[in-house]
């Protein structure tokens, strides 16, 4: 085989590798959001999602949330206490049919912020 061929195989190899060590240090770094004191927790990932997604269209955003939140004001129009009962709502409304859309995970974490406006 040439020499060539051979160095450029082996660079190539240790491109590959480096790329795969990347790639699962990146993903370990992801997961670590439930850690505490790691990443960001539910509630703070929660509220990325609805900053995110359609709900400012229509509610308030989250900087003005969390000043009712500090002012212990509700900050939704309707406040539903149980978080099955606000998952059933968001699932079933007709008006939140993207909530669906998004992943398992993010509507977790959405609730998880939603119940911390209470």
């Amino acid at each position: 085989m040439n020499a060539r061929l051979r160095t450029a195989l082996k660079a190539f190899g240790v491109l590959l590798v480096a790329a795969l060590i990347g790639l699962f240090w990146y993903s370990g770094r992801s997961n670590q959001a439930t850690v505490p004191g790691g990443a960001a927790s539910a509630t703070e990932r929660g509220e990325e999602v609805y900053a995110s997604h359609d709900c400012t269209d229509c509610h308030l955003a989250p900087h003005i949330l969390k000043a009712k939140r500090a002012k212990g004001e509700p900050g939704l129009i309707r406040v539903r206490k149980d978080a099955n009962e606000l998952m059933l709502f968001l699932q079933n409304d007709k008006r939140h049919e993207t909530f669906v859309l998004i992943s398992e995970a993010d509507r977790a974490d959405l609730i998880a912020y939603l119940k911390s406006l209470q």
